[in-house]
Formats: structure tokens, C-alpha cells, sequence
């Protein structure tokens, strides 16, 4: 007899599935309740968190400021008003005066849904375990966590009084703005003492503490309203306050005291700090709000000064997005090339009301930033130089979709034929895809890899345009080869922890990994100042300053977004501005919008001490060529020093003969064009000059 025919006092009735879980339910919790209950009596408390703060300092040891809870100012049970005690208990814990530490319900109704999930994402704490995991814990969502808190819970409520208990919770809880503690937000939001609380500012402030940042006052004042008349709502429904109460205080006016707290020195720094500390050492990032920790980091006081300046002053004018943020955005990262040390850091405009920090966490196209990369895969195959030529024309290729590619360069311009030096100082993108197309896309992307960069690039010649997208951290970090003789470290920056008790607890262990070989290093680096010199597209921004540098432009699709990357021998120092919303273009190119970020930024850090040259290493072979064909110069042709690996210099004199004046075409003192034809008696040809190294500015001549 089949089961969908029988008759249905023959039916075995099975259990519904969800019953199934509520037994299994109960069994975990009676075992819970048993062991917990031991281990409140057998686990014991750690040490209360400190009320010292956590000092952050520079490189040179110089005070940054402090980490979390850096002034407390710790209250007694009677300087806790009754009504944010009622406020915090109605909204937070309406059985704490007397539940056991644990609110059986609320945890069954967890712990349901957790193991629905297989993990943790339903909460049921009281404010005894709330205050267990901020004395205690880290915020990680693990089951382990979980059952510590309950140990730690029911520890606290067998050793303290409630009053106890409530008094360390209002002594550690965050309420945002910096403040942690009652003592510090009473001041922070409305200037008073904590027992001169009203209701209204009590019921504010206690609608903070599950999500200080979403309901600032000062920030985010329509939510924070929304979010007190809710808490007033929970107060008046367990009987702490009547309905007359409740109106009165919703309809209050939020009374904020003036402005937020000031921006402190580096605060995306400061993120970045424990966002490296969550990522090496969770354990010990957890533990730093606790206070009683002195963290010195890579940074430079007065680098983060110079970039804050830079920033301030240098960024293009902002608009207002329709939800109210000034835009466009920016972003600059400068790291010691010898070490890998984060010297400065800036994630954005304003902190304050921007904190997402984008020159960590921002993966954007990087344009012809990337290009440098390019020729570095193609110089290290020795089969080709700085002095390579190749003719800018209109060329298509095959794309990956089949259909015809035909690369464009920035305003339309072509500038016939030109060295590798020249296609990279004027961003020429026509060149940059032969060039890819004879070193291949594989080639191209192994090199990429061998800077450290590890986003995931296109396999295809749009990868030498900079079609891949990455961090301003990342790219500086690839750069960062450039200056130290085709090795980067690690970007970081914390170089130590020392502890309450004055040892050492953590120091960064920096890896150290080889690009390029010296000398390959060095020729980019030499190509690479010439995007500062005439016709390049970084002309200008090296005008003050004191010291050689190179560096490299980057600009995307429709402008979309601006780059410059940068460097001397000490310094290297990547600059993005863009919009957050990438379909809104920038005002200008990555050297009129990133450009002099960067100038300004290098100008500060760099001029009263300025860096030495890039050193020369042995195996480097310098030969006076010619621009118009790579080759030896002749007695009618002009000439710059380039240079080259060791049997890969030319040897052959250049068969271009000079035909007459030299001529400025069109008119401008900035661009050098002039006619020349090959000995054979080829038409004459237009060529682009750019201004050499040595030149002067002068006319260019003959044998020069």
C-alpha cells in the first residue's frame, strides 16, 4: 500500500522538522546551564581593562595620540543618574535586575537561530555579557567567543553587585565620537555633567551604544531623533516614564553642545593601524582599546602634516553630491622605499564625515600608472631598451571579443616615431599596446606580480593601459622598486607593540622581495623623470623642488579617475582623486587633479632635507643616442644620455640627415618639431621632440 493512499488512522503522524530543534535546543542549554555554572566558579576573571590609554606614536617616537579609551573619566554608582540607567536597561536589558548574568530567553532564541545558520549572527547578550566581551573579548561572531562570554557573564554577576556591574558597563561602553564611558559623552554631545542629564539627552545617549556611528547627533541628527523617540518608546512601555513623558521628551530639541570633537592627527591612520593589527594579530588588536598599550608606528609626525596640507590646499574645489558629501574624493599614501614603513597616510577629505579610508581599502583602475610595468617586463628581456622605437600611427589589433581594437591616444594626437623614453613621458597609449602585443599579456602580468601586485589583472593587451584596478597602498607599495634597486617590502605600519607590563608584544616582520634587477630598476627610474621634462605630462610639478625625482601619471576612461605616483630616493608617494561613485568624471587629467597633491606633498616632506640622487649601480651602460631613431648620434642629429644592460646599447650611428632649419611647427616655445629624411631619400617626416636632459631649454642643434 502506497503512503499517499493509506487510510489516515493508518498515517504514522512524524514529527514537524522544527520540533527537532528545539529539542536538540533544550539538551544544549540544560548541558550550558550545568557547565556554566561551574565555570563560574572555576574561571577566572582576567584583569579589568585599564583606564590608561593606548598611546600611539611615530617613527621618531613622538606622541600621535591615543588609541581608544584614552580619557575615560570613570564615574561612581551614585554620579549614574536613574534615568539612562532606566534607558540603558529598557532598551538594552529589560531583566537585568534580575536575571543571572544570562537572559535564558533571549539566548534560546539565539541560539535557535544560530544553529539555523551554522554560525553566529543572532545576539541575545545581556549587559552583563556586553560588558564581559568589552572587558574581556573581541567582537569576533564565533561560537568559542560566544561561551567564554557566557563563563565570563556568569563570573561577573557571582562576584559583583548589579549596581557593580551597571557602574563598569557606563565606565566602558563606546558612545561614539571618541567618547568612551558616560563620563566622557555627557561632555562630548551636550557639555554637562552626567547627573545634569534630561531625559531627552539620557535617551539619546543610550540609543548610541548599539551603533555609535549610524546614530551620531552630529552627523546623522534625523536618525539619532528617530532613534531616541524609539528608546523613549521602550521606557515608557516597561513603566520607567509616562505617556505625557515620552511626547514631551521626543518633541525635545536634540540640544547638541556645539561641534563634533576635533579631527585628531591621522585618524585613517589610526584605522589602518588596528586594520593591520586585526590582520596579523586579532587577539592583540582587541586588547589595544583596553588601554595600558604604547604602539609606535612607521609614520613621520611631520610627513602626515605635510600630506594633510597637501590635501587641504590642493585638492580640486569640491562639489556636493545629492547626499550631501563633498566630492570629488582623494587620497595619498607615502612609503620609505627602503623599509616598506607607511610615512604618511590620508584616506580622504574629512574624516569625520568620510571615514572610509581610501588609500587602503579603494580598488580603482589605475591608468597609465601601470605602464611602468609594462616596459619593465619588456627592458628585462633584454631584447629591447629605453631607446626602443616604434611608430606612433593609428593601428588596430584584435580584441577579446573578436572585433577590431584601435587604441586612441589622449586628445587624438600622434607623435610618429618615438622611443620607449618618449611613449612614456607623454603617456602615448598606441605604443604602450604594441609594445604589449611584442611582450605578450603573460609576460606583462608575471612582471606585474613580481611588484607585489596581486588583484586579479585582464589577460589581455587593456592590461598595459592600466584596465586592472587596485589600492593607492598597492601601487605605491609596486613603485617602491623603483627607488631601492628593484626590491619592495611589505607596506606596513606598526613597527612594534610594547605592553602594559613594558615588553615587547609585537614587531612587524617585514618580507622583502625582488621586482627587477638593479640595473632594470634604475633605467625605469631615469625614463621615468621624463615625464617631468618638456612635453612630458608631469611638466611643472617637479618646478619646486630641490631634489631629483620620476614619477608617472595615470589617468582613466572619461576621467573617471586621477593618479600620480611619484618618488625620490627617499620617498615614494602615490596621490588618487575621484569620485566614490565611479560614472562621475574629474575635473581635469591625473596631473592636474593628483599632480599637485603630490608636488605639494613632496615639496613639505622633502625640500628641508633633501633626498640624495638615485644611485647608479655597477652594470648600467650610458651612450649618447639619438632620439629619432634610437641610434648613435651623427653630426647633424641631436643627442641625451640614455641608458642601458650591458650588451644591449646600439653601435650603429644613425643614417638621419639633417635637411635644414629647424622650424617650430605649430608655434610654441614648448613643443620642438622639426623635418628630417633618411639617407635613402624618404619623404620627410614631422617629429616631436621633447626637451633632453642637459638641453637646457636651448634650440635643439646638431652633434648636441
Amino acid at each position: 500500500m502506497e503512503k499517499e493512499n493509506a487510510p489516515k488512522h493508518l498515517k504514522v503522524r512524524r514529527p514537524r522538522f522544527g520540533w527537532r530543534y528545539f529539542e536538540a535546543l533544550f539538551i544544549v542549554l540544560l548541558g550550558l546551564t550545568v557547565v556554566s555554572g561551574l565555570g563560574a566558579l572555576l574561571v577566572p576573571l582576567p584583569a579589568e581593562a585599564t583606564t590608561a590609554p593606548t598611546l600611539v606614536y611615530d617613527s621618531q617616537g613622538r606622541l600621535l595620540g591615543a588609541l581608544g579609551p584614552s580619557d575615560r573619566v570613570p564615574l561612581s554608582y551614585r554620579q549614574i543618574p536613574l534615568n539612562i540607567q532606566e534607558a540603558i536597561v529598557a532598551t538594552e536589558d529589560r531583566t537585568f535586575w534580575t536575571n543571572i548574568g544570562l537572559n535564558p530567553t533571549s539566548l534560546a532564541r539565539a541560539a535557535l537561530i544560530d544553529l539555523t545558520h551554522g554560525a553566529v549572527v543572532q545576539g541575545g547578550s545581556t549587559l552583563t555579557q556586553e560588558l564581559a566581551k568589552n572587558l574581556f573579548l573581541t567582537d569576533s561572531r564565533t561560537f568559542g567567543r560566544k561561551f567564554a562570554e557566557l563563563f565570563y557573564a556568569l563570573r561577573l554577576t557571582a562576584t559583583f553587585s548589579k549596581q557593580d556591574i551597571l557602574t563598569m558597563y557606563f565606565n566602558t561602553v563606546y558612545f561614539g565620537e571618541g567618547a568612551w564611558g558616560l563620563g566622557r559623552a555627557s561632555e562630548v554631545y551636550f557639555g554637562v555633567q552626567p547627573h545634569d542629564l534630561t531625559l531627552p539627552q539620557a535617551a539619546m545617549l543610550a540609543g548610541l551604544v548599539a551603533a555609535p556611528t549610524a546614530y551620531d547627533p552630529y552627523h546623522q541628527p534625523a536618525l539619532a531623533r528617530s532613534r531616541r523617540a524609539w528608546v523613549l518608546q521602550r521606557m515608557q512601555a516597561v513603566g520607567y516614564i509616562t505617556k505625557a513623558q515620552e511626547a514631551a521628551a521626543a518633541n525635545t530639541p536634540l540640544g547638541l553642545s556645539g561641534t563634533p570633537m576635533a579631527q585628531p592627527i591621522a585618524p585613517y591612520a589610526f584605522d589602518a593601524v588596528l586594520e593591520e593589527l586585526q590582520t596579523k594579530d586579532p587577539g592583540l588588536a582587541s586588547d589595544l582599546t583596553l588601554g595600558g598599550y604604547k604602539i609606535y608606528t612607521t609614520l613621520s609626525l611631520s610627513d602626515q602634516r605635510a600630506a594633510d596640507q597637501a590635501m587641504a590646499d590642493s585638492m580640486p574645489p569640491a562639489t556636493t553630491t545629492w547626499e550631501g558629501a563633498p566630492e570629488p574624493e582623494g587620497a595619498l599614501v607615502s612609503i620609505d622605499p627602503r623599509t616598506g614603513g607607511i610615512r604618511a597616510l590620508v584616506g580622504g577629505r574629512n574624516y569625520q564625515t568620510a571615514p572610509f579610508d581610501r588609500a587602503t581599502n579603494a580598488i580603482r583602475q589605475v591608468g597609465s600608472s601601470f605602464k611602468p610595468i609594462l616596459y619593465s617586463a619588456l627592458i628585462s628581456g633584454q631584447h629591447y631598451t629605453a631607446a626602443s622605437i616604434m611608430n606612433d600611427a593609428p593601428t588596430s589589433f584584435v580584441g577579446v571579443d573578436g572585433l577590431r581594437y584601435t587604441p586612441q591616444n589622449a586628445g587624438g594626437e600622434y607623435f610618429g616615431t618615438i622611443t620607449v623614453r618618449r611613449a612614456l613621458a607623454v603617456s602615448d597609449n598606441v605604443d604602450a599596446i604594441k609594445w604589449a602585443d611584442i611582450a605578450g599579456p603573460g609576460a606583462i602580468i608575471q612582471m606585474a606580480r613580481n611588484f607585489g601586485i596581486t588583484v586579479p589583472l585582464p589577460d589581455n593587451l587593456t592590461v598595459a593601459l592600466g584596465s586592472g584596478a587596485m589600492s593607492p597602498l598597492m601601487l605605491a607599495q609596486a613603485f617602491s622598486a623603483f627607488p631601492d634597486g628593484g626590491v619592495w617590502h611589505d607596506a606596513h605600519i606598526v613597527d612594534r607593540i610594547v605592553g602594559p607590563s613594558g615588553n615587547v608584544v609585537y614587531r612587524a616582520q617585514v618580507g622583502s622581495h625582488r621586482a627587477v634587477s638593479p640595473q632594470v630598476a634604475y633605467i625605469m627610474t631615469k625614463v621615468m623623470q621624463a615625464v617631468f621634462n618638456q612635453g612630458g605630462t608631469g611638466i611643472g610639478l617637479n618646478g619646486n623642488l630641490n631634489f631629483p625625482v620620476a614619477g608617472k601619471t595615470g589617468t582613466t576612461n572619461n576621467l573617471i579617475d586621477g593618479w600620480f605616483t611619484g618618488f625620490s630616493s627617499n620617498l615614494v608617494t602615490t596621490v588618487w582623486v575621484g569620485y566614490d561613485n565611479p560614472s562621475h568624471p574629474n575635473p581635469g587629467q591625473g596631473a592636474a587633479t593628483a599632480g599637485p597633491i603630490w608636488s605639494e606633498y613632496m615639496q613639505l616632506a622633502e625640500n628641508g632635507n633633501p633626498p640624495p640622487d638615485f644611485a647608479r649601480p655597477p652594470g648600467v651602460v650610458m651612450r649618447a643616442i639619438t632620439p629619432l631613431d634610437g641610434l648613435l648620434p651623427n653630426p647633424t642629429t641631436p643627442s641625451y644620455d640614455e641608458y642601458f644592460l650591458p650588451g644591449t646599447e646600439p653601435r650603429t650611428v644613425s643614417p638621419i640627415v639633417y635637411t635644414g632649419p629647424w622650424e617650430l611647427y605649430p608655434p610654441s616655445p614648448q613643443q620642438w618639431y622639426f623635418a628630417f629624411h633618411y639617407a635613402s631619400g624618404h619623404n620627410p617626416l614631422w617629429v616631436q621632440l621633447m626637451e633632453f636632459p642637459g638641453s637646457g631649454g636651448a634650440t635643439p642643434g646638431g652633434g648636441g
